[in-house]
């Protein structure tokens, strides 16, 4: 059974930093998905470039793709 995640913190680090205090909202993350998902429909290039930027040669590709949102929530961060 999964959480309720209503309003919650999803402690990650931005930075990809073990230890990192950085708290990501719901909001926050819903916002880096919906980012990932226009990238993904209206820029499939762009993404497929960004994405492949940021994967390390034996990265599963839940790594990766974790890696990749980390970078868009930081990019959108730090346009705020």
């Amino acid at each position: 059974m999964v959480p309720a995640v209503a309003d919650a913190y999803i402690a990650l680090g931005f930075d990809g930093r073990k230890g990192s205090s950085d708290l990501m909202t719901q909001e926050t993350a819903a916002a880096a998905f919906a980012e990932w998902h226009r990238r993904w429909t209206e820029e499939p290039t762009r993404f497929k470039t960004e994405a492949a930027a940021l994967a390390q040669p034996d990265d599963e590709y839940g790594a990766g793709a974790a890696r990749y949102f980390l970078a868009i929530a930081t990019e959108q961060e730090a346009a705020s």
